[in-house]
């Protein structure tokens, strides 16, 4: 039988105010593969965010970029008509 692995967190808990004996320490242990589950599920959820924030800001710069050039096109456009008058 495989022996399962286990990753622990210790916190000290203030119980009373007195500093010498008032904590009591707790152990939360969780098996290995929920803790592995847990990071997968963060990594994709920070994943999905950040191509979010990448395709809006694509879009963005794409709308910029075809302001400018639009306007761009226009100041040459008047620069044309004016020297023909």
């Amino acid at each position: 039988m495989m022996a399962k692995n286990y990753y622990v967190l210790t916190r000290k808990i203030l119980v009373t105010g007195d500093v010498e004996s008032g904590f009591l320490f707790a152990n939360l242990m969780a098996p290995e593969t929920y803790v592995h589950s847990i990071e997968m599920q963060r990594r994709t959820t920070v994943y999905a965010f950040l191509c979010s924030i990448t395709a809006i800001m694509l879009h963005r710069t794409e709308l910029f970029l075809i302001a400018a050039r639009e306007k761009a096109n226009n100041w040459q456009t008047k620069e044309h008509n004016q020297r023909l008058l």
